[in-house]
């Protein structure tokens, strides 16, 4: 993950997610994901969709007060890249 939106008690996150055609195992579908967690990362919502429109059309319908925070540039407040589990 790069960047998420975040508001006053929520982060919400879309990506690209990958899957087996239930009729065709041999073709790829893709969907964009949209997450929806709280600020200690606990998931809250999680839905698919067919395009990435649909995605933020629903983000934007839930909650409409969203600000782009980008990951590189969070790293000295603690919510950033380094506060991974990974790390």
């Amino acid at each position: 993950m790069t960047s998420y939106y975040k508001n006053q008690n929520l982060k919400a996150f879309i990506s690209l997610v990958a899957d087996l055609h239930p009729s065709n195992p041999e073709l790829v579908v893709t969907h964009y994901g949209l997450t929806m967690t709280n600020t200690d990362g606990e998931e809250l919502f999680q839905e698919l969709f067919l395009d990435i429109d649909q995605a933020l059309n629903e983000l934007n319908e839930r909650y409409d007060d969203w600000k782009l925070i980008e990951m590189a540039k969070t790293l000295s407040d603690g919510d950033g890249c380094s506060s991974c589990a990974a790390h």
